[in-house]
């Protein structure tokens, strides 16, 4: 599936709904997303009155109501007039016959779901993902996101992107390099689209034989030393590569 293709599926009903969850990823699947699997949502529709009584909610709850609408935003449910039924993203998810990658896609249609989470995820792909406060004022700057919720939406927002296994031990984050490597796997195609400005010029090295490497990812390798970097990286990227190898450097 074509990046472009991804990201329109995945944010397509959420843009009915509102910008940005109420509530975790985590909440949505182990609560919400499980209550209506195991009510046999994957093959029919589910009432909110069982999906209340499954969770020990009232039906009018706030807290019912929030979990439902942030589920539908992760794409894991769908339905209106109170009753529901699994997504083939949530049927993904919770079929025990799919595979591992089966389920990491479908988590990374949940956290592209969400339109808010779509266009930080485009703005901040393969990059270093900025600090908390910085996160803060974009959403604030850039999105016009209520000050009252502009810390949650960012808290929530990293917290699905480290759930979909996202982001690095370094912090860079690598969501459609991560689509294309699961989606080569599966069989899928996923055309990501360039990534800007060339680098500085130099050519990586080749992996080692038999060793994976994911897609629009290069490997940089020196005497055992292996760095693994955008194929396509600004001088931005690349000065903010060369202050972090400098913080290694032996005194």
């Amino acid at each position: 599936m074509a990046w472009d293709e991804f990201r329109a599926e995945s944010t397509e009903d959420a843009r009915s709904f509102t910008r940005y969850p109420y509530y975790s990823l985590d909440k949505a699947l182990d609560e919400l997303g499980k209550a209506v699997f195991d009510l046999g949502g994957a093959s029919g529709d589910v009432s909110r009155a069982q999906i209340a009584k499954r969770l020990g909610m009232p039906p009018n709850s706030p807290n019912l109501i929030g979990m439902i609408g942030a589920a539908k935003l992760y794409q894991l449910i769908l339905g209106i007039g109170g009753t529901y039924t699994l997504t083939p993203v949530g049927r993904a998810y919770f079929n025990p016959a799919s595979t591992d990658n089966d389920r990491q896609l479908a988590l990374l249609r949940m956290v592209n779901g969400p339109p808010l989470f779509a266009q930080l995820i485009d703005k901040f792909d393969n990059d270093w993902l900025p600090t908390n406060e910085r996160l803060v004022e974009v959403v604030e700057n850039e999105h016009g996101i209520a000050k009252s919720w502009q810390s949650r939406a960012v808290s929530l927002f990293i917290s699905s992107l480290r759930k979909a296994n996202v982001i690095d031990a370094a912090g860079f984050l690598r969501f459609r390099a991560t689509l294309e490597a699961l989606s080569n796997k599966t069989g899928e195609t996923a055309s990501p689209p360039s990534l800007g400005s060339a680098g500085p010029g130099h050519k990586p090295d080749k992996a080692p034989t038999g060793e994976p490497k994911a897609a629009g990812i290069a490997v940089w390798q020196f005497q055992g030393i292996r760095v693994e970097s955008p194929e396509e990286m600004t001088m931005a990227q690349w000065k903010k590569l060369c202050d972090y190898v400098n913080v290694l450097k032996p005194d």
